[in-house]
């Protein structure tokens, strides 16, 4: 969903990582450009085989997680260290909610910190350490 909504950031990975798209389906008017551009469409296997993916490619770096549903899929399967969340003071009322369904037997999650706490021009950034 972030990927349809950022319009594939333009065709440069945020960051300017590889970036692993997890999805149904690769996007059609993306496969011929597939070579050309830095993201890898994940099909079969879901966040597990992303992540899985992602480690190798960072060679023992920090791997970031982007989106709400896929970042609590990564936090129940166990893969996020740190959770960061950007508030910005704007109701948007629709979207889906930050970590929306969390279920598992680590729920609820526990978060240390803030690690960090670091105010913007019109957002706020919150780092916190997820308890284990």
């Amino acid at each position: 969903r972030l990927f349809d909504l950022t319009g594939g950031w333009g065709g440069r990975t945020p960051g300017g990582h590889p970036c692993f798209v997890v999805t149904h389906s690769a996007p059609e008017d993306w496969k011929d450009r597939e070579t050309e551009v830095p993201f890898t469409f994940v099909t079969e296997g879901g966040v597990a085989r992303a992540l899985e993916l992602a480690k190798a490619a960072a060679d023992g770096r920090n791997v970031s997680v982007n989106g709400g549903t896929i970042a609590r899929q990564a936090l129940e399967l166990g893969f996020l260290d740190e959770v960061w969340v950007d508030l910005a003071p704007v109701f948007l009322n629709e979207g889906v909610p930050l970590l929306s369904g969390l279920t598992g037997n680590n729920t609820p999650v526990a978060l240390e910190g803030p690690i960090s706490v670091l105010q913007g021009n019109g957002v706020t950034h919150l780092r916190y350490r997820v308890a284990r």
